[in-house]
C-alpha cells in the first residue's frame, strides 16, 4: 500500500505475526506507503530452549538479535533490517495460575487480552492491561506498560513478580525483586537490551471484569486549562476512580468549536438492567460503526475523526471493566482518515500543566508552520509506580501525556519527525518527564540515557504493587 491510496490504513487491517509483517513496526499506522526493513533471518522459538539455542548461535556468529512480540512499537525497536529477528508469539502458553497469591505465569509471546480472558474463567484478572489488544506480556514486560488503572496499581512491570530470561551467552536464568534484583530491575523496561524475557510471573487481582460495573463520574471540556485542573484533582488522588482517563481533541486551528475535551473517572456501581440495556446498544452502535468507516476515503477522514472524537466524550456513562480498559483502542482505532503517529511522556504531577501547554503548543506550531499535522489529540492518565520512584509505600505520581495525531506523511518527512521528535525530548528533558520509548525518541545515547525509563533500574526493588492495594 502506498501514500496515494484512497483508503486510510488502519491498525485492525495488518496481522501482526504474518512473514510480510515482520520488516514493519508500528510506524505504518503513520505512514501506509513506508518501505519494509525485513530481516534476514528469523527464528521462531517454541520454548527457553529454543531462545538459548537462537542467542547462542547469534553470538557465535557476532550477530545481532532484535526481539519482537507484535510489533507495537515506532521507534525501531523490533526491526532488523538484513538482520536477525526472533518473535516470541509461539511461545504464548499461560504455565500456572496460582489462586493462592493470586498470581499467573506465562510465556513471553501469550497476549495480554488472552491471559486476562483465561484469568477471568478463574474469576480473576490483570491490574494493568493495555489498550490495544495484540500487545504481549513480554512486549509490554519490555517498556513498561500504562492503563486507566495505573494511578492505583502502577505500571504493568510494577506488577511483575519474577522473570524467566535467556542471558547473553545463551543461559536460562530467573529473576526477582528479591533474587538477583539488578537484572530483574534491568530486563523491566529494558527494551530486550539486557536479555530476552521468555516468561513472566504477574500478580492478579480477584475480580470478574465482566460483572463489575462502572459508571463515569467525569466532566466534559471545552476550556483546555479547565481540562488539564480538572486533570490534575484527579491524576494527584490515588483513590479518585476505579479507572480514569483524559482525552483532549483538536480538529482545527481556524474553528474553536472543534476543540474538547473529556476526563472519564469510572466509580464501582451496581448495574441495573437499564444501565446493561445503555451499555449493550453502544456497544453494537460502535461495532456498526467501526465496520462502516474502516473502508471511508481519505476525504471523509475529518468527519469520521469527528464522529471518533465524539464517541470518546460521550461513551457511555455505564460499562463493565472490561468495556473500560479497551475503550481507547475501541473507539480511537476507528478514527480514519489520516495516518496517525504518537508520542508518549510520563511526566512528575507538579510538572504535568507546564508540560501538558508545552507540548500542545509544540505541535500546533508544527501544524501551523509546515502542515504534517491534521488532527491533534492528547491522551492522558495516571500513573503510581514504585518502579519509577524506588517508593513502596506511596509513590510520587506521574501524569502521562501522549500526544496522538493524525498526519500527512508526504509533510512529515523524515527530517520534520526527527526535528519534531528532538523538540519534544527538549521539552521533556526541561520538565523531568521520561519517554515511553516504544515511541519515537531522540537516538543520541547520552539525551535518551536521561529519558529513558530504565534508568529507574538503579533503584531500590520495591514489592509489586497489587501487594499494596489488596
Amino acid at each position: 500500500m502506498n501514500t496515494a491510496d484512497s483508503t486510510s490504513f488502519m491498525h485492525h487491517e495488518f496481522a501482526h505475526d504474518s512473514i510480510a509483517d515482520l520488516g514493519y513496526d508500528w510506524s505504518r499506522i503513520g505512514d501506509p506507503g513506508i518501505a519494509a526493513k525485513p530481516p534476514f533471518k528469523v527464528y521462531l522459538p517454541r520454548d527457553a530452549a529454543d531462545v538459548a539455542r537462537a542467542v547462542a548461535e547469534s553470538r557465535a556468529l557476532g550477530e545481532t538479535l532484535t526481539v519482537r512480540g507484535s510489533g507495537h512499537s515506532s521507534n525501531d525497536l523490533v526491526l532488523a533490517p538484513g538482520g536477525s529477528v526472533l518473535v516470541t508469539r509461539q511461545m504464548n502458553r499461560i504455565l500456572a495460575i496460582d489462586h493462592a497469591t493470586p498470581s499467573v505465569t506465562v510465556e513471553a509471546g501469550a497476549s495480554l487480552i488472552e491471559v486476562d480472558r483465561a484469568l477471568a474463567a478463574e474469576g480473576l484478572g490483570l491490574p494493568v492491561v493495555g489498550d490495544h489488544r495484540h500487545i504481549t506480556v513480554g512486549g509490554f514486560a519490555s517498556v513498561g506498560g500504562v492503563s486507566p488503572a495505573s494511578h492505583r496499581y502502577g505500571l504493568f512491570v510494577d506488577n511483575v513478580r519474577a522473570i524467566d530470561y535467556v542471558d547473553e551467552r545463551g543461559d536460562i536464568a530467573r529473576c526477582g525483586p528479591h533474587s538477583d534484583p539488578d537484572r530483574f530491575r534491568r530486563l523491566l523496561t529494558g527494551c530486550g537490551r539486557h536479555g530476552v524475557i521468555v516468561g513472566v510471573e504477574l500478580a492478579a487481582l480477584r475480580v470478574d471484569k465482566r460483572a463489575q460495573w462502572l459508571v463515569d463520574t467525569g466532566r466534559a471540556f471545552r476550556d483546555m486549562d479547565d481540562f488539564i485542573g480538572y486533570g490534575e484533582e484527579l491524576l494527584n488522588d490515588r483513590e479518585s476512580g476505579r479507572m480514569q482517563r483524559g482525552y483532549w481533541t483538536d480538529l482545527s486551528d481556524g474553528n474553536p468549536a472543534l476543540r474538547f475535551g473529556k476526563w472519564a473517572s469510572y466509580q464501582p456501581c451496581s448495574g441495573s438492567w437499564p444501565q446493561r440495556a445503555r451499555r449493550g446498544l453502544s456497544q453494537r452502535l460502535r461495532g456498526a460503526w467501526g465496520s462502516r468507516v474502516s473502508g471511508l476515503p481519505a476525504a471523509l477522514g475529518g468527519p469520521a475523526r469527528v464522529v471518533s472524537g465524539l464517541g470518546i466524550i460521550f461513551a457511555p456513562p455505564y460499562q463493565s471493566l472490561r468495556d473500560a480498559e479497551t475503550l481507547a483502542d475501541v473507539v480511537m482505532d476507528y478514527s480514519v482518515g489520516d495516518p496517525v503517529r504518537w508520542w508518549a511522556t510520563w511526566t512528575p504531577m507538579p510538572n504535568y500543566r507546564s508540560t501538558f501547554h508545552r507540548l500542545y503548543n509544540l505541535y500546533r506550531c508544527y501544524r501551523a508552520e509546515t502542515g504534517c499535522l491534521t488532527a491533534i489529540s492528547v491522551l492522558t492518565q495516571g500513573i503510581r509506580s514504585p518502579y519509577l520512584t524506588g517508593d513502596d509505600t506511596d509513590p510520587a505520581p506521574h501524569g502521562q501525556v501522549m500526544m496522538i495525531c493524525g498526519v500527512r506523511p508526504d509533510r512529515l518527512t523524515p527530517d520534520v519527525l526527527a526535528r519534531l521528535t528532538a523538540e519534544t525530548d527538549d521539552i521533556c528533558l526541561d520538565e523531568g518527564a521520561l519517554r515511553y520509548l516504544h515511541s519515537p525518541t531522540s537516538t543520541d545515547p547520552d539525551r535518551l540515557a536521561r529519558l529513558d525509563p530504565n534508568a529507574a533500574a538503579n533503584t531500590p526493588a520495591p514489592r509489586p504493587i497489587a501487594e499494596m492495594t489488596k
